[in-house]
């Protein structure tokens, strides 16, 4: 007798890292995945493992009504659970996860927890206090602030909050740095900057998946290359060991209790030779795709979480590279030309995200490459 498919609700279907989350459960065949967006050309919604396709307001529109639409949709059709992927969505779940877990399971950090976890500056002071080493870091609640910081050099500047404006500046010199928090501030009146030194080295990332405060999985990735190439996401990352740094990772989340999923990011000074820890990532990570092919796959532990089935264990796993190449590698050559030829080797020897099996969210982010840079050259 054919077993009968558990419906699974998928929220934030236009980003690439949901789209890693409908790949990994509908390769698996055991469930009926209903996947929400906020308009009609979602990338996950031409995804031949969607069954159900749900618009739903845009929550940076009308929050309440968001939450509302959540809560009607779990209470009209029986759900295993419902998997939340961008930030907004995890704060908003947060916030109403009790009514929620009257409907179905979902594994995630309580609403101050959360929305603590997102901010730079309190994890900042979190970590010295656990004796993890951090940047060196000024905060600034005004363009007026940076003139306090004489003698130091303002290298990086970035919003201190998850607040998706996605605010990151090099500044060359103080005057371009007071210029940039200007605008900055002008723009969100409130908010934190933070004024960092720039570390020089590569990027690391601890991912975690914990239940009631104890680490059920994890994976380590080191990134390869970045889009833009000066920092950014990651569009080539391979796997990772290192004790150290899964010490460190395991060392702020198992103080907070943490429950859900996590990434915690970190930098290696070359210079010190040192991880810095950078910031909490209290959420899925765009790279999440790049765990799941080297065999640790955080939407199946989600699911078996809600079934109550035993949790695969941390153990080693493959370290295989993985390359995001349509909206990605691609971009990257094009700001940097000279990596070319370290792109097209490792394709040769990488995992990456066309699948030839599931092929139509690739070719809607072939035919988005256009706008993407009608919007970076004309806006």
């Amino acid at each position: 007798m054919k077993k009968e498919k558990q419906n699974i609700l998928i929220l934030d279907g236009g980003h690439k890292k949901t789209l890693a989350i409908v790949r990994s459960l509908g390769r698996i065949g055991d469930y009926h995945l209903d996947v929400t967006a906020y308009h009609k050309r979602s990338i996950c919604f031409f995804s031949k493992y969607t069954n159900g396709k749900i618009i739903l307001t845009n929550p940076k529109l009308d929050a309440v009504k968001y939450k509302q639409e959540i809560l009607s949709t779990l209470r009209d059709k029986e759900y295993l659970t419902i998997i939340p992927s961008d930030y907004l969505s995890f704060q908003l779940c947060a916030e109403i996860k009790q009514e929620i877990e009257k409907c179905t399971h979902i594994r995630i950090a309580n609403a101050e927890l959360l929305i603590n976890a997102s901010n730079k500056q309190w994890v900042h002071k979190v970590a010295q206090s656990l004796n993890i080493p951090v940047p060196y870091s000024s905060f600034l609640g005004s363009a007026e602030d940076i003139e306090l910081l004489s003698g130091k050099t303002v290298e990086v500047l970035k919003s201190a909050e998850e607040s998706g404006d996605s605010f990151l500046k090099y500044p060359e010199t103080i005057s371009e740095a007071k210029s940039l928090a200007s605008a900055y501030f002008n723009e969100h009146p409130g908010k934190v900057l933070i004024a960092q030194e720039r570390v020089v080295g590569d990027g690391y990332g601890f991912f975690a998946y914990y239940r009631d405060g104890v680490c059920m999985n994890h994976f380590i990735h080191h990134r390869i290359r970045e889009y833009p190439p000066s920092g950014g996401y990651s569009v080539a990352a391979e796997g990772y060991y290192d004790d150290d740094m899964e010490m460190l990772g395991k060392k702020i989340l198992d103080h907070l209790k943490w429950d859900g999923v996590a990434m915690v990011e970190f930098k290696k000074d070359r210079r010190k030779d040192k991880y810095l820890l950078l910031e909490i990532n209290a959420k899925f990570w765009g790279s999440l795709d790049l765990a799941v092919a080297n065999g640790v796959d955080f939407p199946l532990i989600w699911a078996k979480d809600a079934e109550g089935q035993p949790l695969p264990k941390s153990g080693r796993y493959s370290t295989k590279k993985y390359q995001w190449i349509l909206n990605g590698e691609l971009f990257h050559i094009f700001a940097k030309p000279s990596s070319v030829g370290r792109v097209f080797t490792d394709m040769f020897s990488s995992h990456k995200d066309i699948s030839w099996r599931d092929i139509k969210p690739n070719m809607f982010q072939l035919a988005n490459i256009p706008m993407h840079y009608y919007k970076k050259w004309f806006r």
